[in-house]
């Protein structure tokens, strides 16, 4: 029956009872009356409604700019996260999708059993971190979330739920074009990938590394950033610089957006695939940007067992019970889908990660926070402080287990090396596993944020931090490197440490900001955000020219010209640089003739003390430098090799790359060796920001791999080019700046015109 017809009928025979003397005529002229004036406009809307979609979709545009940014104006704060969920999706649907899988613990349906996990727990270096299905399970990470979502944030539960609706509305409009496999996801699933990211970024790798057999190498982590303050700026504005050095195609490639709701959020910056948050970014007031670093925020406690009944642990003379809780897998295989049915174990400490049952142990890792579902809440308390105050205030919910946090605004910089550090007994040594059977080995209270190292506008007129130890994040910063505790940190340091200490991004950093009269222009500081001075070659140079003075005559053209190249070099691994080649080359030469750790020297301070005069020294040089020359010209056919034609970036195209991880440069670009000699670069630096504080701010970024996955998109390589050729981009960040440099719009072109200032 019709909706029309069903009016009808039932609207008639109220006319019947109620006017009797009325004929079927004149009830039905009645009944199309009322269906015309009153039903009618009802079901227009709905019908409107229902094949508009989302109505969220009504209220957002997303702007994109020459370089696919996009810039999302929404009429309120949901609307703008959904125009940015459907914007992600628009450039990284299947990535965002992986990572949704991923923290739901269902990868292995897409993936196969490799992606449930090598003995449920595997490291995959590429990743950064630990990785499967299992794990993910094993951390409750959506489970949690699940069973605590009234726990979550009312102010930012909407805003997961837009952000998931935007996706969705994606890929409802693209069902036809995308994988099977997808599926819609939930407020519930971004938490959990937030909720991910903690814990195997932050937390669980820090607790496994303390397991002595440990089967991995973790990689090293690296970042930038640096501020200068009013004093040491040559027009009196601070300029902030943020440099991600993160690899190009794993979990944790940035996304650069502009988010705008009128009157309640102006931001830029950063997101991890699938986030709405961001990590490293700006708004109309302030700047902040994060680096690694390593304080001690996780455990493992090591629990006897049970002989006669192997699933109950010691504690405190007596036994307990070990929580076992099941969880079945969609495994993809030949025939399909296949299912997996596996045991997960917890002690009251935390999950348990490796059994050995010849020693009846067991060892649980205990987690920060490993309850909490509000990891959101910090990130978007970043984007929406309007001073240092209100930075503070985020702060200190110690929602954010780690990360060195450089903030500035108009008139201030400021560092805190943040933590969630639990006071610990300082009778047990927390660099290895604790003996769970022990009350004194429970964790305390955590640590406030007040007793955090961290530094605001120093007597030096700049802040820095390249991972580099907190107590050097300026010069005569005033901090301890044992303070505020023993345990405080993963790899507690000695009780006096100076500049020693730095790596050569830090050390090159001190070495350029520390001038004390020196006052900056922008331009100096956008070129020291991009610099590839090789402070290594300040001895390592000198060593080859004294090694090969007495037997110049003797040797080959190929080293005189070598030599007579580096010593007129720049000491920079310029894309142009033939010396730069011979370098690295001899780096890698010298690794295979006399060790890691002997090449090491040349990439700490320690190179200060080489005898460059020792006999020794000298004969090891040049034999590693004739083996460089010899593999330069096989694979090359000559040694005259510019250091752009080595170091390449493929990416719908061919595209020279200048900098390189070998002797710490504050540049990096580099991966994987090919058999043809060269590099083909997907790794180094993730995102470059340099921020001009004012009223307006200027920004410029660069994303070195460009917004889009599509190779058919001009956003696919368009940065690559730029970053190529030394040049940034601007961040257009006003709404006439925004209109200016518009490419395309989704949604209402006129909305941002709101905006603008009125004549």
């Amino acid at each position: 029956m019709s909706l029309l017809t069903a009016f009808f009928r039932v609207y008639a025979n109220f006319l019947e009872s109620r006017e009797p003397t009325m004929d079927a005529d004149q009830r039905g002229s009645a009944c199309l009356c009322v269906y015309r004036r009153f039903l009618l406009p009802v079901l227009l809307v709905s019908v409107a409604i229902a094949h508009a979609g989302d109505p969220l979709a009504g209220e957002v545009t997303v702007y994109r700019d020459e370089y696919g940014v996009p810039h999302i104006v929404g009429d309120t704060v949901e609307a703008t996260f959904f125009g940015y969920g459907y914007a992600q999706a628009e450039d990284h649907l299947e990535r965002m999708m992986l990572q949704y899988r991923d923290a739901q613990g269902r990868r292995a349906e897409v993936l196969g059993f490799e992606a449930l996990g090598q003995g449920y727990l595997q490291f995959i270096p590429y990743e950064y971190r630990w990785d499967g299905d299992y794990l993910q399970r094993l951390l409750r990470t959506l489970k949690g979330v699940v069973e605590r979502k009234h726990e979550i944030d009312r102010e930012v539960y909407p805003i997961l739920d837009a952000f998931a609706r935007g996706i969705n509305a994606f890929i409802g409009e693209h069902r036809a074009q995308v994988p099977g496999w997808v599926d819609k996801v939930t407020a519930e699933d971004i938490e959990a990938l937030e909720r991910s990211h903690y814990f195997r970024f932050y937390s669980i790798h820090d607790a496994l590394s303390k397991l002595g057999d440990r089967p991995y190498t973790f990689p090293d982590l690296g970042s930038n950033h640096f501020a200068i303050a009013p004093e040491k700026s040559a027009n009196g504005r601070i300029i902030h610089v943020e440099h991600t050095h993160m690899p190009w195609a794993n979990r944790f490639q940035n996304y650069e957006a502009h988010l705008i709701t009128p009157g309640q959020l102006n931001a830029g910056g950063i997101s991890w695939f699938g986030s709405p948050f961001f990590l490293d970014g700006f708004n109309d007031r302030i700047t902040w940007s994060a680096t690694y670093n390593t304080p001690n925020i996780a455990d493992i406690y090591e629990e006897k067992l049970n002989p006669e009944r192997p699933l109950q642990y010691a504690y405190e003379g007596g036994w307990r019970e070990i929580r076992v809780e099941y969880e079945t897998f969609k495994v993809k295989g030949p025939k399909g889908l296949e299912s997996l049915t596996l045991p997960l174990y917890y002690t009251h400490h935390g999950p348990v990660v490796k059994v050995d049952r010849n020693r009846n142990r067991a060892y649980s890792a205990k987690l920060p926070n490993f309850e909490g579902v509000n990891y959101s809440t910090n990130l978007y308390g970043l984007m929406t402080a309007r001073n240092l105050d209100d930075f503070r205030a985020v702060l200190r919910k110690q929602l954010m287990p780690r990360w060195n946090l450089l903030y500035s605004d108009a008139r201030n910089i400021y560092w805190v090396h943040n933590g969630t550090v639990a006071g610990r007994s300082e009778k047990l040594d927390w660099r290895k596993p604790v003996p769970g059977w022990l009350k004194e080995a429970e964790w305390g209270p955590i640590l406030p944020f007040e007793v955090h190292p961290q530094v605001l506008n120093p007597a030096s007129g700049f802040l820095q931090n390249c991972n580099t130890p907190h107590w050097l994040v300026t010069r005569n910063s005033g901090l301890k490197p044992t303070d505020p505790a023993p345990y405080y940190l993963q790899s507690p340091p000695g009780p006096e440490s100076g500049e020693g200490a730095l790596n050569t991004r830090g050390e090159r950093l001190f070495q350029v900001l520390g001038q004390s009269e020196k006052k900056f222009g922008l331009e100096e500081i956008k070129q020291l955000a991009v610099d590839t001075y090789v402070l290594p070659a300040d001895v390592i140079v000198p060593l080859l020219v004294q090694a090969a003075e007495p037997m110049a005559a003797a040797e080959d053209a190929r080293l005189r010209e070598a030599i007579r190249l580096l010593k007129a070099w720049d000491r920079r691994s310029t894309t142009e640089s033939v010396a730069y080649t011979y370098l690295h080359f001899w780096g890698r030469a010298y690794q295979e003739l006399f060790s890691n750790a002997r090449f090491a020297r040349f990439v700490s301070q320690e190179r200060r003390r080489i005898d460059l005069s020792s006999h020794e020294e000298q004969q090891d040089a040049i034999a590693a430098l004739k083996q460089a020359l010899a593999r330069i010209e096989k694979h090359f056919g000559t040694t005259q090799v510019p250091w752009g034609k080595v170091n390449v970036a493929i990416r719908g195209g061919t595209f020279p790359m200048d900098g390189d991880s070998l002797f710490g440069v504050l540049h990096p670009d580099y991966g994987p060796d090919q058999e043809s000699g060269q590099i083909y670069c997907n790794n180094g630096w993730g995102h470059l920001m340099v921020v001009m504080e004012g009223d307006p701010k200027e920004i410029w970024s660069l994303l070195p791999y460009g917004q889009s996955e599509d190779p058919a998109s001009p956003h696919y390589n368009d940065q690559v080019r730029l970053h190529s050729q030394g040049q940034m981009k601007r961040f257009w960040f006003t709404p006439r700046e925004i209109l200016a440099h518009t490419e395309s719009a989704w949604g209402d072109r006129e909305r941002i015109k709101k905006l603008l200032p009125r004549p």
